[in-house]
């Protein structure tokens, strides 16, 4: 059912030139894993169906890593790109948990992907502060 739902808002969505985008979710058995992602991502059978990874989701079931080199070629052309500590999907500024954005912008370089990186920051105490805290360390990383 899944897949036939895809298949028809990508009609419409085709129609309107727009890329339709699904997102790596959280809840534990629906479209969280590299694999479920790309198989429907595949199955939907339409050019205009991309993968949008959100990097701190992915980083609660796997290395955000392992999603890029998956779905190499099925990613949309922007990333969520947030922090946590792989325990609890917190969108934290980069730095405050555990991934390896090194890593990440490396394997996302090295699929030829060349797309924009979107801080999805949830951070209560100083919500600006946190995208500053994002941007300064992607500027740095990316050069």
């Amino acid at each position: 059912q899944l897949v036939k739902s895809i298949r028809e808002c990508a009609a419409h969505a085709l129609d309107l030139g727009i890329t339709l985008g699904i997102e790596n979710t959280v809840v534990g058995n629906f479209l969280d894993t590299p694999y479920e992602l790309k198989r429907a991502a595949e199955r939907a059978a339409s050019k205009n169906v991309k993968v949008y990874l959100d990097v701190a989701n992915a980083n609660i079931f796997h290395p955000p890593v392992e999603y890029i080199m998956e779905l190499k070629g099925l990613l949309a052309n922007c990333t969520h790109i947030t922090d946590n500590d792989g325990n609890y999907a917190h969108h934290l500024p980069i730095g405050m948990g555990n991934i390896n954005f090194q890593e990440v912008i490396s394997a996302l370089k090295q699929i030829g992907w060349d797309g924009y990186l979107i801080p999805e920051i949830f951070y209560k105490e100083d919500p600006i502060e946190g995208l500053r805290i994002s941007k300064e360390k992607l500027e740095r990383m990316i050069g």
